[in-house]
């Protein structure tokens, strides 16, 4: 239970992060250009070219002493379900359950793994590769055996939609994250779609995020589906970056 929320909680701050509005910058104007970022996402056809390219799969981790300290917090919970489940129901929403020496852990344990999503790093887990087929006004992702779900995944290359095979992506957000996010600061632009009908208990969240890394100029795609039925919950997640420029 306490794995889950530790992973809730570290892609909730990684949402947020991104969907922050950029602060207004207080420096001078001389000042506020030299710390400009290098790169910008301002459109599709910036982080996307057709051609074959080697991408990184990442994916975020947090310390093993914070792993460790959940899974304590885990069998806490699974011996005291009730206790916790009316600690959970009587905090202020945003804040953690207060701590209580039968947690099995010190206070200072405890502090440690509410601080867990600020040591969020995004780690490299192997190569794959990902073919782009440039189609008229469209960009289409063929991942083959390296990245079967993204395949068939197509791009409107004016912005307007993302196409997949559980239907079309139109809900927009743009992105602008600072460097203390886990993947860095980047701007990019993220396509949802939330559908489902609760009389049948069948929803499903889905996203695409298309980004770039301001220091690198590295295109990042984040891809997302979640959901429940009444066959259970299920999630698939990908996290790619790669050197646009490829030779």
């Amino acid at each position: 239970m306490q794995r889950l929320i530790v992973s809730l909680v570290v892609c909730g701050v990684l949402i947020l992060s991104q969907s922050l509005p950029a602060q207004e910058s207080t420096s001078k104007p001389e000042k506020a250009e030299a710390t400009a970022p290098k790169h910008e996402f301002t459109s599709v056809d910036d982080v996307l070219s057709e051609g074959t390219f080697q991408v990184d799969v990442l994916e975020l981790v947090v310390p093993e002493e914070a792993e460790q300290i959940a899974r304590k917090l885990k069998e806490f919970a699974q011996e005291h379900p009730v206790w916790f489940a009316t600690q959970a129901a009587l905090r202020k929403p945003g804040e953690p359950i207060p701590y209580d020496k039968r947690m099995g852990i010190t206070e200072e344990e405890y502090k440690i793994f509410n601080d867990s999503p600020k040591l969020v790093k995004a780690r490299k887990t192997r190569t794959a590769t990902l073919r782009i087929h440039k189609f008229g006004s469209s960009y289409v992702f063929d991942g083959d055996r390296d990245l079967p779900s993204l395949t068939s995944v197509t791009i409107d290359a004016d912005g307007k939609f993302v196409r997949t095979p559980i239907g079309d992506f139109k809900r927009r957000t743009e992105h602008k994250t600072s460097a203390d996010t886990p993947l860095g600061a980047w701007t990019g632009r993220t396509w949802s779609s939330l559908d489902g009908d609760l009389n049948t208990l069948e929803v499903t969240d889905a996203k695409l995020t298309l980004g770039v890394r301001a220091e690198s100029g590295h295109t990042l795609i984040l891809y997302e589906i979640k959901g429940f039925s009444p066959k259970g919950k299920f999630r698939l997640s990908r996290m790619l970056a790669f050197d646009p420029n490829q030779e």
